[in-house]
């Protein structure tokens, strides 16, 4: 049976597509997101989690501005002028998907089953918020060896943070000292601009759970040096 030219004529038009990504649990975020392409309709929401947009003009390349707004604030608003590439005749379809990692806040409530701590950072006793810090959860495990997650949390503008242990693989976090209310001690690495990076002390925490501090961190009061 012959192809359906209209089928065939459709499939081409489209312009690109936009793969937004959780950066904790790597899978695509479709939920709770309003999504725009400026001067374009509002997309196709594909089964795969694709943000799609088809282009009913001749092919060009064309220089779009992007938006991605999360509706209840687990996400940075994310805005990149992106660029469409020109659709000529059997391009690859991975040349059309446009992958982008989205950015949590402190809001951000990470999957059951993941050991993680949320807090917020200030300057001072002022409480100045201090963003675009980088936050990780370290532990020590094997008696002597340090462990820190790969996963780095970002403060948001309100000093905001959700800290994930999501790539323990087969470490096994030392236990807490008998009769401790946690699992585990661990505690947080707090890196500005640029090194050397700041320590809290001991944080009682429990395995695949998060846990919530309840008072701000205060950059002048983080340790230079990891706990003993």
């Amino acid at each position: 049976m012959a192809a359906n030219p209209n089928v065939d004529r459709f499939q081409r038009r489209v312009m690109f597509a936009m793969d937004f990504r959780d950066p904790v649990t790597r899978l695509p975020v479709t939920d709770n997101i309003k999504v725009a392409a400026a001067g374009l309709g509002p997309p196709l929401r594909a089964r795969s989690g694709l943000f799609v947009w088809f282009d009913m003009d001749p092919p060009a390349q064309r220089e779009i501005k992007v938006t991605a707004i999360s509706t209840n604030g687990r996400f940075a608003d994310f805005e990149e002028v992106i660029t469409a590439p020109e659709h000529v005749p059997d391009i690859p379809a991975s040349s059309l998907c446009l992958p982008r990692t989205l950015r949590p806040t402190g809001l951000y409530e990470p999957p059951e089953g993941m050991t993680g701590v949320a807090g917020w950072l200030v300057e001072d006793e002022d409480r100045a918020p201090v963003a675009g810090a980088e936050v990780s959860i370290a532990f020590r495990h094997a008696g002597n060896q340090e462990f820190v997650s790969g996963y780095k949390a970002l403060t948001d503008a309100g000093g905001g943070f959700v800290a994930i242990a999501n790539d323990l693989g087969d470490v096994i976090p030392d236990p807490a000292p008998p009769r401790s209310d946690s699992d585990m001690m661990g505690w947080l690495v707090v890196t500005r601009s640029a090194p050397p990076s700041r320590f809290t002390s001991f944080l009682p925490l429990r395995a695949g759970r998060l846990a919530r501090i309840a008072a701000p961190l205060r950059w002048k009061d983080l340790q230079t040096m990891s706990p003993p």
